[in-house]
């Protein structure tokens, strides 16, 4: 059975069983706590199944000289997306209804601004390295970094980088099989979390 019909069945078994338990808040709160179990064991190894990946892509592409070819493409594919992004905005603004600029007598609402420097300093560049693998939420983009920077050095002693290589090889397949096993089983925990949802609703 295809994994998107597992997860269609275990969302539908979900909201049967959220029709079926009254609306108490205690029920709510267990069955999100359960939800959010399911949805930590689908983040459970994804970190250090990109890191290992990413690391072993980048070496490859390095090694095979490549690189500069995919990094071409790449700010052009982001060139051609903005620009996209751009024009449908521009379009849509003259055909969709938007809402008017506040006049003086009314009050904008307060958006406050993205502390940019403060996200690159502790989240995407902390103090230490290792805090890479052990701050909290769930960015990708420091994981991925770190593992780009290694895979563009450790190509200079082949003698010496080979061993971390093949550990980051086989630590990916290792990583690839669990991902894999999650995957397949987790349309149990969708009943969880579509329980979880419906019961918010509720």
């Amino acid at each position: 059975m295809k994994i998107w019909i597992k997860f269609i069945i275990g969302i539908g078994i979900g909201a049967v069983i959220a029709f079926f338990i009254p609306a108490d808040q205690d029920a709510a709160a267990t069955i999100a706590a359960i939800a959010q179990i399911f949805v930590h064991i689908g983040k459970y190894s994804v970190f250090p199944l990109v890191f290992f990946s990413f690391l072993v892509a980048v070496y490859e592409l390095r090694l095979e000289k490549k690189m500069n070819g995919v990094f071409k493409r790449f700010f052009l594919y982001l060139l051609i997306i903005t620009a996209a992004c751009a024009l449908v905005g521009t379009i849509s603004g003259f055909f969709l209804p938007v809402d008017k600029l506040p006049g003086p007598t009314e009050t904008a609402p307060v958006v406050s601004a993205v502390p940019v420097l403060d996200l690159f300093k502790e989240h995407i560049f902390p103090a230490n390295v290792f805090q890479v693998f052990t701050q909290l939420g769930f960015s990708l983009i420091p994981v991925v970094l770190l593992a780009f920077l290694i895979g563009l050095n450790v190509d200079y002693e082949k003698q010496f980088t080979r061993p971390v290589v093949q550990f980051a090889d086989g630590m990916s397949r290792i990583m690839y099989h669990i991902n894999s096993l999650i995957v397949e089983v987790f349309w149990i925990g969708m009943i969880a979390i579509s329980t979880a949802r419906i019961m918010t609703l509720k």
